[in-house]
């Protein structure tokens, strides 16, 4: 899954050399055409029209017969266009034919299609690199439904995502360029997983300062890079060393309590976990209190905490707890319902 140029724009020109020769030899087709008819109306004063029909029939071998006599000279002019023509059009069907052939024709058209849609992206996740960090991450996206955009810079990973059917520009993420094409203005969020850190630093440096609300979360391989990372701009800084070893201890010392806490977050079952529902202002829930709702009964979700506006924490909250605009509800159930009640809120704050 990955694009190697610095832009989605410079990926969809032509690549190669079966490219660069057929578009010679249509620009040398086109000069034969322009050449041969100012050849015709100056050697034999022969109207613009008449000089370029005779072009035409003369350079694909038609061979409809001459329209006028033609003198000594108009003849040889003939000779030299004919041999021309000839080799120019076989080039051009061979170099067409190789193209189509070769599949990088309909590569572009595919690659034309994902920039409209790209164009069209809000609300997306980026993430940058996919490689195995990228993979995990992607997959776990996918999985919550979440629209995602990748940036890769190796073709063998975009080859695996364009069969994937899966968004993506194939360049280097650290240039600016390419997270105006990837729409970072717009985005809910950006996931940095690049394997070199300072490289995640570039790229987090880079977003933040062109979209200072991005919630953005970046991989580290060093402790040392976590700081660094943070002035950058980092929202979180996520040490994969680290949590997987922090992790294997915690399975040894607690084997029980880690899995039920891997129950809880959807590692062994991925339609049930932990998740959030963020109730917007134009929510129906907004101004009633969770006895009201039956949020369990009718949902299946069980609400263990909420993040108000304001920071505060209130955990395994009470049937008079009462919802405000912006609150974030830390819930467990299917994934699936929690995923619907927030394209519902999301849908009603747009309307």
């Amino acid at each position: 899954m990955s694009f190697r140029r610095s832009g989605l724009r410079a990926r969809l020109r032509p690549q190669g050399a079966r490219y660069g020769l057929l578009f010679s030899s249509i620009g040398l087709f086109a000069a034969l055409l322009g050449g041969g008819t100012i050849g015709y109306h100056l050697i034999e004063d022969w109207s613009y029209f008449d000089g370029f029909y005779m072009t035409v029939i003369t350079i694909t071998t038609i061979g409809f017969g001459e329209l006028y006599p033609l003198s000594r000279d108009g003849r040889i002019f003939t000779v030299v266009l004919a041999l021309g023509g000839v080799g120019t059009v076989a080039s051009i069907l061979s170099s067409a034919a190789s193209v189509i052939i070769s599949g990088e024709f309909s590569r572009a058209m595919r690659g034309r299609h994902m920039e409209h849609d790209i164009r069209k992206m809000e609300g997306h996740t980026i993430l940058c690199g996919c490689g195995r960090t990228g993979q995990v991450v992607l997959e776990e996206l996918q999985q919550c439904k979440e629209q995602v955009l990748v940036i890769d810079r190796s073709r063998a990973v975009c080859d695996e995502l364009e069969s994937a059917q899966v968004p993506h520009i194939c360049a280097d993420a650290t240039h600016d360029v390419v997270l105006e094409q990837a729409r970072v203005s717009t985005a809910k969020g950006l996931i940095s997983a690049l394997p070199d850190d300072a490289d995640n630093v570039f790229v987090t440096l880079t977003a933040r300062g062109m979209a200072p609300s991005l919630l953005i979360v970046a991989r580290a391989a060093q402790k040392s890079s976590e700081r660094k990372l943070i002035r950058a701009g980092a929202t979180r800084v996520i040490l994969p060393n680290e949590v997987g070893g922090r992790h294997m201890a915690h399975v040894m010392l607690r084997p029980e309590t880690v899995r039920f806490v891997d129950e809880l977050t959807g590692l062994h079952n991925p339609s049930v976990g932990l998740s959030e529902i963020h109730i917007s202002a134009s929510s129906s829930w907004v101004g009633k209190t969770l006895g009201e709702l039956h949020i369990r009964s009718e949902t299946g979700l069980n609400i263990l905490a909420i993040r108000h506006d304001n920071g505060e924490l209130a955990v395994d909250p009470g049937p008079v707890t009462r919802f405000a605009a912006n609150d974030v509800l830390i819930v467990f159930g299917l994934l699936e319902k929690s995923h619907a009640l927030n394209r519902e809120f999301s849908a009603n704050s747009a309307g």
